[in-house]
């Protein structure tokens, strides 16, 4: 597990993301602990199968292209950078 000991926590904006995920699949209560977070989303990337590389790299992809996936999903053009 020490491997993965930056699943998701090593950008602001993962962190958030990994927060609220954590709160909507029921891993972890709000506020949790940063450890306690961590541990739930290993352990559910360990019970499905799921890569914790390739999560976290979803979780940066998602957490950097936030804005940019709502627009598109609202129908409305990207922002410009």
């Amino acid at each position: 597990m020490a491997a993965f000991a930056t699943v998701a926590f090593d950008g602001a904006k993962r962190v958030v993301v990994a927060r609220r995920l954590a709160s909507r699949l029921g891993l972890a209560a709000e506020g949790a602990p940063d450890e306690l977070i961590r541990a739930a989303l290993i352990d559910r990337c360990a019970a499905e199968g799921c890569s914790t590389l390739l999560f976290n790299q979803g979780l940066w992809y998602l957490g950097a292209h936030a804005f940019d996936l709502l627009l598109e999903r609202l129908g409305l053009p990207a922002a410009e950078s």
